[in-house]
């Protein structure tokens, strides 16, 4: 038992702090300007290993120039990445469900929208255990709402690892047709402000469909794919389909398919981005539509 009043007590460690953080870099001899040295203290949030990983790795490959090594955009190397695989490893199903949505999310968010997100939706009791034992572990953080609410987030490094490990397992289901997180995790999210989804696009959605076209050749090749899931999910009961529906239609979307003659009727579809393409004579019987884009006119060919 813990508590402010109770023998046992819970002291949560934060990173260091900014001249600390320096310091640590200055022992491995970097060199950059207040700014950039700010930017990479705040990216890791004065996590001392973190810090003292990537510094060796700007010394050995930037010759310990910080400007280069942010010039590049990519801060999670081998001996974090390692890391952090370790502590994915040791978490729950829901426990990896939880960091991927809030790596997925960018931003904050409240514990009633992440327990939205999650599929299938836990209960509150679960999610609160998941989302303490993570902060025991210093995997996640905790922020004000404008409302004044908490919400929860991760450290920049931890997020970026999160999206690069997520965008790894997803073209993996996409190609051997064997989708786990595709169903339970979505690309983007159509009900949210434009520069969260513009990041979603940026960071996940757009990566993903790159690796697709490297993979496959060509967008179309990864249509035909995304068809052969399509099919599967038709032969699943709705409540199976998670955000599977969705996301095919997202990925179609950013690769410029042409819908016509394409048959997604009895999808459960969520979080799907229609409003701006055309689905003249494509095929919606039976499906149902939750937390998309507004569409302007939607025409479905008869069964």
């Amino acid at each position: 038992m813990e508590g402010d009043r109770l023998p046992v007590r819970t002291m949560y460690l934060t990173g260091l702090d900014t001249a600390s953080s320096q310091l640590v870099l200055d022992q491995k001899g970097l060199t950059g300007s207040e700014p950039e040295i700010n930017r990479l203290i705040d990216h890791y949030r004065g996590h001392p290993l973190g810090l003292k990983i990537v510094a060796s790795s700007i010394y050995e490959l930037f010759g310990g120039n910080i400007t280069q090594f942010l010039q590049q955009g990519h801060n999670v190397f081998n001996g974090l990445r390692q890391l952090l695989a370790k502590q994915m490893q040791r978490l729950s199903a829901i426990e990896q469900d939880i960091m991927y949505w809030l790596a997925i999310n960018c931003e904050p968010i409240s514990l009633e929208l992440l327990q939205k997100d999650l599929m299938p939706e836990p209960l509150p009791a679960i999610l609160l255990e998941a989302l303490e034992s993570l902060r025991r572990r210093s995997l996640i953080e905790t922020a004000k709402t404008d409302a004044g609410f908490n919400a929860f987030t991760l450290q920049p490094v931890v997020m970026e690892y999160l999206i690069d490990d997520l965008i790894q397992l997803l073209c993996e289901e996409i190609t051997t047709a064997s989708p786990h997180y595709f169903l339970s995790h979505a690309l983007l999210k159509a009900q949210t402000e434009d520069n969260i989804r513009e990041s979603q696009t940026r960071l996940l959605l757009q990566p993903l469909a790159t690796k697709l076209i490297g993979y496959f050749g060509a967008a179309i090749a990864v249509a035909r794919q995304l068809q052969t899931l399509v099919a599967q999910l038709q032969t699943l009961p709705a409540q199976q389909h998670g955000y599977g529906g969705g996301n095919i239609l997202n990925l179609l979307r950013y690769l410029k398919i042409d819908l016509k003659g394409h048959n997604f009727s009895g999808l459960l579809i969520r979080q799907a981005l229609l409003h701006d393409i055309t689905l003249y004579q494509t095929n919606f019987s039976r499906a149902v539509f939750t937390n998309v884009s507004l569409l302007t006119r939607l025409v479905v060919s008869p069964v």
